[in-house]
């Protein structure tokens, strides 16, 4: 599988919170940087970083744009992080419904097929404003 089909069918993944998906994207010994300065190591726990942030966020990855390295070991996306903020996250604001709209960007690192890095990079200070 080439390396643009499997960051699209994670991000497809991460819309759906679909765990078992992530889990089978993700290299044993993935790495999470997400974006609030912490790094989450490891497949099961990159998962449930994600899966957690998914379904609190309902987060949607909308206008994508896919770029890739020549050896197509590197993938970033740049995309429109848009959602609903529905479920509090732990060191987050309350949630209550807030709308959300920020820009961002998305770098992946794949290795025999699976992920092994994934960074994501967005405007804070915009995402803050909008769950106020």
């Amino acid at each position: 599988m080439d390396s643009a089909k499997i960051v699209t069918e994670f991000l497809d993944a991460l819309e759906a919170v679909d765990g078992n998906a992530l889990s089978a994207l993700l290299d044993e010994d993935a790495v999470y940087d997400d974006g609030h300065g912490h790094r989450i190591v490891g497949a099961s726990a990159v998962r449930d970083a994600l899966v957690e942030r998914a379904s609190a966020l309902n987060e949607r990855f909308a206008d994508r744009v896919l770029l890739s390295s020549q050896a197509g070991d590197r993938i970033a996306v740049e995309a429109t992080l848009r959602g609903t903020y529905e479920r509090t996250l732990d060191g987050w604001t309350k949630a209550g419904g807030q709308p959300f709209s920020v820009s961002a960007g998305l770098f992946f690192e794949i290795d025999g097929a699976k992920i092994v890095r994934f960074t994501r990079f967005f405007d804070q200070q915009a995402l803050a404003a909008a769950l106020k």
